[in-house]
């Protein structure tokens, strides 16, 4: 087996692979081994392969591998996380990721804009308050589920409740990753997921007519496009999916303008190109390192000869790092011509939400753009996250002078 090949599978069995230091693998795998096979698993880096595999509907999403600690603490998650939209056969796959990608088009979440920098602007002021803190807890965790509760009209005396809900699911979806931990010190236990699912079928009976996601997906119901549990479900599904992505996104970003001191300075100067400052970030360190399939039949493509029943892992992180699609692929360049990453995923299972993750890394950005003197990140020893999903430090101190805070 090839040495690269080796790195990999530390990568995939080992913890202490993770971290920054599997940057440095991403970086070397497009160009040293595109497709690397480990029996009957393919790990595919190239950008081209990555992209055509992901459209291939021979590779569908497999239903995640819970450990029995979840499965004991939770089956009713268990079997609703394994019947969710992404596991679901082909047909009903496509009607549900349908009704959502409706709703989360550039143009319906552009009525956000307001909403989302009001958010934004409350975690970081809050956090300025006390002279800073962790913006990975204060500020990227929270702001993507309050987001969701805004779009689905929550009562904001609910919002810490869903909040909790949400870092719960999370703590169980991680302990279905190959090498994946046991759910943290809050997993949701059977009564407390049950208690949500009442939370959420209450309010998908008594809401309608409003501009809301729940009216909306409750008018979808009523035109026969999902029905009553697929609603109920959706919106559980909404608590989490998405959450992790988003929070190291924003994270990644203030790291990679904390090494790019240049760009910071422009972008403090005029906001605009904040879109394309989070784009490049998580281009260069993509938050949601592979996407995992399954093949459904044989494939033949190139040199991969993919047999029925093999795994084939989309390693995004690595395809964003391809010279061959991204000159220069380890410099930061938000200018950088954009729409080629695969930061959010591609085709089949691209990413529903991915149009929100801009919007908020843009308010986030602004917010902080707009203090004087400039908050400091402190890098200095760092800790990063050694999931093998998630790429992005677990926490990022960040420094608000006094003068803002007063």
């Amino acid at each position: 087996m090839p040495e690269i090949a080796h790195e990999v599978l530390e990568y995939l069995c080992s913890a202490e692979a993770r971290g920054e230091r599997a940057h440095d693998l991403f970086s070397r795998l497009p160009l040293r081994a595109p497709v690397v096979r480990l029996r009957r698993a393919w790990i595919v880096s190239g950008h081209g392969l990555v992209t055509s595999l992901a459209v291939n509907p021979g590779l569908v999403m497999p239903p995640p591998d819970f450990p029995a600690r979840t499965r004991a603490a939770s089956p009713g998650f268990v079997e609703f996380f394994r019947s969710s939209m992404s596991t679901r056969p082909a047909a009903d796959h496509r009607r549900l990721r349908g009704v959502l990608t409706k709703e989360f088009s550039g143009r319906a979440v552009e009525r956000l804009r307001a909403p989302i920098q009001a958010l934004a602007d409350r975690l970081i002021d809050r956090m300025a308050a006390r002279g800073g803190g962790d913006f990975v807890s204060e500020v990227a965790v929270p702001l993507p589920v309050l987001v969701t509760c805004t779009m689905l009209g929550l009562p904001e005396e609910d919002w810490d409740q869903v909040l909790r809900w949400a870092k719960a699911l999370t703590a169980h979806i991680h302990s279905s990753f190959p090498g994946g931990a046991e759910p943290g010190a809050d997993p949701m236990s059977e009564a407390e997921f049950a208690r949500m699912r009442d939370y959420v079928g209450d309010l998908v009976e008594r809401r309608r007519g409003g501009l809301d996601l729940v009216s909306r997906l409750n008018a979808a119901k009523e035109a026969g496009a999902i029905d009553h549990d697929e609603v109920v479900n959706l919106i559980m599904l909404l608590f989490m999916t998405g959450f992790d992505t988003v929070t190291v996104g924003l994270t990644n970003t203030l790291l990679c303008l904390h090494r790019n001191p240049g760009v910071a300075r422009a972008l403090r100067s005029d906001p605009g190109p904040a879109p394309a400052v989070f784009a490049e970030a998580v281009r260069l360190h993509t938050p949601t390192v592979m996407g995992a399939r399954v093949a459904t039949c044989d494939i033949r493509t190139g040199e991969l000869d993919i047999r029925a029943g093999d795994t084939v892992l989309l390693l995004y992180a690595a395809a964003n790092l391809d010279p061959a699609r991204f000159p220069d692929p380890l410099a930061y360049r938000p200018d950088r011509e954009r729409g080629a990453g695969v930061s959010f995923g591609h085709g089949t299972y691209f990413c529903v939400g991915a149009a929100l993750a801009p919007l908020q890394a843009e308010a986030v950005l602004r917010r902080l753009a707009r203090m004087t003197p400039a908050p400091v990140v402190d890098a200095t020893g760092l800790a990063w996250r050694d999931e093998l999903a998630f790429h992005g430090p677990a926490t990022l101190p960040l420094s608000i002078p006094a003068e803002v805070a007063a």
